[in-house]
């Protein structure tokens, strides 16, 4: 995955069922899309205690509600801005903007 976490925004490949069922605007709960950078050792990756669990690297978020249709017959490529950190504040925000009826993008 490094060559996905240099670039801004990282493009990302999904299968069309997914991309689909992500930019569905008539939900009544809000989907994401979070994408989880891991490092080529994945046992770098995670470290767990009955205190914490760290993940190392980034995750990164997008809403795809309401995206255009895709004309592609397999995939349709996305593009999740790196300021997009999917973190504890983010998630915050994103409950709130739904709690208030609002959009998350």
């Amino acid at each position: 995955m490094s060559g996905l976490a240099s670039s801004d925004p990282i493009s990302y490949p999904l299968d069309l069922e997914t991309y689909d069922n992500l930019r569905d605007p008539l939900v009544s709960i809000p989907r994401i899309l979070v994408l989880v950078l891991v490092p080529p050792n994945v046992n770098e990756w995670l470290s767990q205690s009955h205190r914490e669990l760290v993940m190392s690297h980034c995750a990164y978020w997008l809403s795809l509600k309401g995206a255009a249709e895709s004309s592609n017959t397999t995939t349709q490529t996305v593009h999740l801005p790196k300021n997009n950190v999917f973190n504890p504040a983010a998630l915050q925000v994103m409950m709130s903007n739904t709690s208030n009826g609002l959009d998350l993008s």
